[in-house]
């Protein structure tokens, strides 16, 4: 439906058009000035997004790192349990000897 609205010319848009920023200055810039402020807010935003996608990842990694610890935990705090309970096993059967 899209690219026949599309090539009908119902639809009046440009795909390339790239995201226009309102930009306050405070002196007449020419078109170049523009585009290069247009420039380095794009490369700001992208580098914003970037920045927390990997603020994002390492509290994954983090959150990760915390639930395997408490695994490793859990699991050493099982086998001590299950080997002292042998240890005083074998005390109790020595003892009655």
């Amino acid at each position: 439906m899209l690219e026949d609205l599309q090539r009908s010319e119902v639809l009046n848009w440009c795909r390339n058009a790239k995201k226009l920023y309102p930009l306050r200055t405070t002196c007449e810039l020419s078109p170049a000035g523009h585009e290069l402020l247009q420039l380095l807010i794009k490369n700001a935003l992208i580098l914003q997004d970037i920045c927390e996608t990997f603020v994002e990842v390492i509290l994954i990694y983090y959150i990760i790192i915390i639930k395997l610890v408490l695994i490793l935990f859990t699991a050493y705090s099982r086998w001590t349990q299950t080997h002292l309970k042998i240890l005083n096993i074998r005390a109790a059967c020595v003892g009655r000897r």
